[in-house]
């Protein structure tokens, strides 16, 4: 089993006993990618007056990839915890992707956003195969968005474009290692006493309770108290996802990881 051990996350999402925060807070996200949280966080930073950073913004290739970059050189954490800290001066809101940059930068994280008041949300997927064949059909296109998708899914489909084969092993060694540190960060969140919130992208958007609900209670958290009929709900309730599934068919050996992790990957 790959799933990291008393990993759990606790039902309903979010207590209904919970009240709305006194002020308005950042929040921080973490998760893995292909997790389904664009939706969600678009309407995070709609509802917040704090400023949003760059999506997984200490990605090598992002606004604060140098930072993770000297890291991964010279290991010094001292220098790791001050580069952290000084980012979050203005205390901008944060979607983080555990599995792309080393642990260390996600420890370094959460104590920085835990001192400085941050909500924090664990945001997981129950079917982890989905996620990851998901991952594999992202990178063997480069289409992460669904603009993208609907540009370049019909020419994949009609074969005028054609995709090179996945590396089966390579995911199932990904699997492995994205259990692995999802595994630490719950355990990091549990042993340092950090308060946070876990959603599970199946309750949010394949539950039968009504979005709005959930919606409604994540912005409470963060401080805001908002209305069934607020516009910036739409971000959330009508976002639609990227329809990957539907080119599984015309890339090579998708079929054979999908039936590798379902034999490995509790989903």
């Amino acid at each position: 089993m790959m799933a990291p051990q008393n990993a759990s996350p606790p039902s309903p999402v979010i207590s209904k006993a919970e009240g709305m925060e006194r002020s308005p807070k950042p929040f921080l996200v973490l998760t893995l990618r292909r997790t389904g949280g664009t939706s969600l966080v678009d309407f995070m930073y709609r509802v917040t007056p704090f400023p949003a950073a760059e999506d997984e913004p200490f990605n090598r290739r992002r606004v604060w990839g140098k930072v993770t970059t000297r890291y991964e050189s010279d290991g010094n954490t001292t220098n790791l915890d001050a580069s952290v800290d000084g980012l979050l001066h203005e205390r901008p809101n944060i979607k983080h992707c555990l599995d792309i940059v080393p642990a260390g930068i996600t420890s370094s994280l959460i104590d920085a956003c835990a001192r400085r008041g941050y909500e924090i949300f664990l945001l997981t997927r129950r079917n982890e195969v989905d996620r990851l064949v998901s991952l594999a059909l992202a990178e063997a296109t480069d289409v992460w968005g669904v603009a993208e998708a609907k540009q370049i899914y019909p020419q994949i489909l009609a074969g005028e474009i054609s995709v090179p084969p996945i590396s089966v092993d390579q995911y199932i060694r990904r699997a492995r290692l994205d259990a692995a540190k999802l595994g630490t960060t719950v355990r990091l969140l549990r042993h340092r006493r950090v308060h946070y919130q876990w959603l599970v992208f199946e309750e949010l958007y394949q539950s039968d309770l009504d979005i709005r609900t959930f919606a409604a209670k994540i912005a409470g958290k963060l401080g805001v108290e908002i209305q069934s009929d607020d516009p910036r709900l739409l971000s959330f309730v009508s976002g639609s996802g990227q329809g990957s599934r539907s080119i599984e068919a015309k890339v090579g050996n998708t079929d054979i990881l999908r039936e590798r992790l379902e034999r490995s990957v509790v989903c």
